[in-house]
């Protein structure tokens, strides 16, 4: 975990390389982190109640009525609710299609695509753990505090991404941080239409 922290790249390089003795098996890390996030995002309704101040901040800058804005509304916030509540199960299904983003974006530095699925189950399991320190840990103190530390996590996430990135495949800051973004919006635009052909179907609309 401290390792993840710092070495993030070095830690996946390293068990890649076969010095696993050091190192907790990633899946296990992965699964444990994600049942312990999964649990307190639960027993803390921190997600449900991030919904709800979304939901006044767009009341209050919606004040005229328009039904085909409300209809969008409405299905944008079904599918926002699916992918918070179901958020790990949904990352951990999508794994293999983020390890294929950043496979093929980095496809020049060497790693196969077992080799990028280690890393990118490690940077999974990590972000897990932010989630519960930056997200969780602050609305236990002060509820209101969720919408700030949503934006400070995402920020986060895409920052801590791009060092591990930089550490794993030792390429250049400028091109790490350009296909560090593009892997996060590949990823979370696939997972988001994905998401919305099924609320859609869901739903009916």
């Amino acid at each position: 975990m401290k390792e993840l922290f710092i070495h993030p790249g070095k830690v996946a390089r390293e068990f890649n390389a076969g010095k696993r003795k050091k190192y907790f098996n990633p899946i296990t890390y992965l699964l444990i982190v994600m049942a312990l996030q999964i649990y307190l995002s639960q027993k803390t309704g921190i997600n449900g109640y991030y919904l709800e101040q979304i939901q006044l901040q767009t009341q209050e800058v919606n004040t005229v009525p328009n039904p085909e804005l409300e209809k969008t509304t409405e299905l944008m916030k079904n599918v926002e609710q699916e992918i918070l509540e179901h958020s790990k199960l949904i990352n951990f299904l999508f794994l293999p299609i983020l390890a294929c983003f950043t496979w093929m974006l980095f496809r020049r530095a060497g790693s196969n695509y077992a080799e990028v699925l280690v890393f990118d189950v490690l940077w999974m399991a990590q972000i897990l753990l932010l989630f519960i320190i930056l997200c969780i840990v602050p609305f236990l103190i002060y509820p209101p505090s969720v919408l700030v530390t949503m934006n400070i996590y995402a920020f986060v996430v895409i920052a801590y991404m791009i060092i591990s990135l930089k550490q794993f495949f030792l390429q250049g800051w400028l091109a790490t941080i350009l296909k560090g973004i593009l892997i996060q919006l590949l990823y979370y635009i696939t997972m988001f239409l994905l998401m919305l052909a099924i609320v859609a179907i869901f739903f009916k609309v």
